[in-house]
């Protein structure tokens, strides 16, 4: 499902290489005369148009005249459409004012070429030989907080760069001071067939984040979010030593805990599952258990035709009243409520843990516990259900960041080309290219780091949606046929990688084969896929006022709520806290999520 509908429709097979027809590049001999590269050709041409026909009057004859002055409008008109070239280059080059704030993929390495700095890589020099756009940067940041400052302070000044990615929040404050771009028509003058095909195949649900009254403010980020369902990953060898069958049911799950601890199969600090302290974490948190009893854990989800906030469902009580009961029986380790993840990961790896729930990424700590005890085997299964009955998965389709353009900016089809250019590069038919693009090892002599290349704003947050269940697909086939050839790069690779892992177990190809492997993370969810089980967020809209001031301390109330009742105490308390979260503006956010919902449904 998907928002409610089915969503098996969405998958297509672009793991398969396609060619994406982009506009042949032609001589431009009919622009001389016309001195500018802008999106306003079509003023510009009425005026070369009537300018050519004045002369025209003075030479020649009526009929004549006639003649020139369509054969100049033919001719600026077909400019037109050659200019609007989604990789098209600028005869002369222009400038673009941006903000970058690097999330930690990014690792430069000054004195290596490509690799010098924000300012200087291999996409600013792409965008400059290829495209024929300068990028500067009016503020570079390290730090999340800080970019974020810096966009505040921007608009306070009215000094705002051309373009930049932001987060939901100042997207918003933008998008209410009137100072976004309007990109409907250059999104359709100039993004490339591929990036409009990725925002369709979601069905709609990026473009609505950045759309109002019909109109499109700044870019849209496609992305995978049906890839966010919960699994559960459980140590198949010692279900194998006890004789025991990967649960089905939330009952059967407790009783296979129970078995592991009490059997003390991972020594005397044995825990039958894993969990840290962040309950809203998509690894090793809450989210997989409350999801067997049908939550969406911190998702709006449609309850008796009306929209409801997951976390305060009347489900939750019965599956806090569980949880209760096993941190008591010593299921769960003591001190989870102040464990991070990183310190929950260490007992995994040394094989404290037989089960742990997470997402098709992130089985943390399995990659760990196989290379300190090869005999450490981990299977990948639905998450168990009250009944038993098939799981329901859960995904998130919240965008969290925005492309911004400036409503003053000069050329904003500059910022079009250059996503396209990412999407291009990074989803290439050429290995060479996406190799060169994407993820690299550090220089020799620089240590072993593996890192991203930098993606100046925009490059590694955009994704076709299902597009890493198409890779799974295009893997299964490759390994059924041996056949590569008409298959992305990045099938390919992952396809290498699979079978390296299955012929000679080598680790560094661990990550690939769980989730890309005939049994692993994706083979779950193509299934669930095909049977309608994923559903995402109902609510597919940035947030409202209320939520932006509310919603993060009434939700921090609220899981403390949770702990308490997990740890012990009645579930009053949690059934208290529910009623503070609507009171203090829970309610007026469920009120605005209807209204949107029934407007836009």
């Amino acid at each position: 499902m998907w928002n409610g509908k089915p969503v098996g429709d969405i998958v297509t097979s672009e793991y398969q290489n396609k060619e994406v027809p982009i506009m042949e590049k032609k001589m431009l001999a009919m622009l001389l005369g016309i001195s500018m590269v802008t999106m306003s050709l079509a003023g510009c041409s009425r005026q070369a148009s009537d300018t050519s026909s004045e002369k025209a009057k003075e030479s020649v004859s009526e009929a004549e005249s006639a003649e020139a002055e369509q054969t100049d409008a033919g001719d600026v008109e077909q400019a037109a459409e050659e200019i609007k070239d989604p990789l098209g280059k600028y005869e002369e080059e222009i400038t673009l004012r941006g903000a970058w704030g690097n999330s930690g993929a990014a690792v430069f390495y000054p004195g290596h070429e490509g690799h010098e700095s924000a300012e200087d890589n291999m996409y600013i020099t792409a965008y400059q030989e290829e495209l024929g756009i300068n990028v500067v940067y009016d503020w570079i940041s390290e730090d999340g907080e800080a970019y974020k400052t810096k966009w505040n302070l921007a608009m306070a000044q009215n000094n705002l760069p051309d373009f930049g990615v932001v987060d939901s929040n100042i997207y918003m404050a933008l998008r209410d001071g009137g100072l976004i771009m309007d990109m409907s028509e250059v999104f359709e003058q100039y993004a490339s067939d591929t990036y409009k095909e990725w925002l369709d195949a979601d069905g709609g649900i990026a473009r609505s984040y950045v759309t109002e009254d019909g109109k499109m403010y700044g870019l849209p980020f496609a992305g995978s979010q049906p890839d966010t369902v919960q699994l559960i990953y459980i140590r198949q060898d010692w279900l194998d030593q006890l004789g025991l069958e990967v649960p089905a049911t939330i009952d059967e799950l407790v009783d296979v805990a129970q078995a592991f601890v009490d059997s003390k199969l991972g020594g005397e600090h044995t825990y039958g599952i894993a969990f840290c302290d962040n309950y809203g974490d998509y690894d090793l948190s809450y989210r997989g258990f409350l999801a067997g009893y049908g939550v969406y854990l911190n998702g709006w989800q449609l309850e008796d035709g009306k929209v409801v906030y997951g976390t305060t469902r009347d489900a939750n009580k019965e599956a806090l009243l569980k949880l209760q009961e096993m941190y008591q029986n010593g299921l769960i380790a003591e001190d989870f409520s102040v464990s991070p993840k990183e310190t929950v990961k260490e007992s995994i790896a040394a094989g404290e843990v037989g089960i742990l729930y997470g997402t098709f990424w992130n089985g943390t700590g399995t990659q760990e516990a196989k290379e300190m005890n090869p005999d450490a085997e981990w299977v990948i299964a639905e998450v168990p259900t009250v009944d038993g009955s098939p799981a329901q998965g859960f995904a998130s389709a919240s965008s969290s960041n925005f492309i911004f353009v400036n409503k003053d900016c000069e050329h904003p089809e500059a910022v079009m080309k250059i996503m396209n250019l990412h999407i291009d590069k990074l989803n290439n038919e050429d290995p060479e290219v996406v190799a060169y693009y994407g993820t690299h090892e550090a220089p020799e002599g620089e240590g072993n780091v593996e890192c991203q290349h930098y993606h100046a704003f925009m490059g590694n947050n955009v994704n076709k949606p299902w597009k890493n269940l198409n890779r799974y697909l295009g893997v299964q086939e490759i390994l059924e046929t041996g056949n590569t050839e008409g298959y992305t790069a990045d099938v390919v690779n992952n396809y290498n990688s699979v079978k390296e892992y299955m012929e000679t177990g080598n680790m560094d190809c661990f990550f690939q084969y769980m989730v890309f492997g005939p049994e692993g993370t994706f083979s779950i969810i193509n299934k669930m896929k095909e049977e309608g089980r994923i559903t995402a967020d109902v609510y597919s809209a940035c947030p409202t006022e209320t939520m932006i001031d509310k919603k993060d301390l009434l939700d921090e109330a609220l899981m403390a709520a949770v702990y308490k009742v997990i740890m012990g105490e009645d579930i009053s308390v949690y059934e208290k806290a529910v009623e503070d979260w609507y009171k203090n503006g829970g309610q007026i956010m469920t009120d605005e999520v209807n209204a949107w919902y029934a407007s836009n449904h």
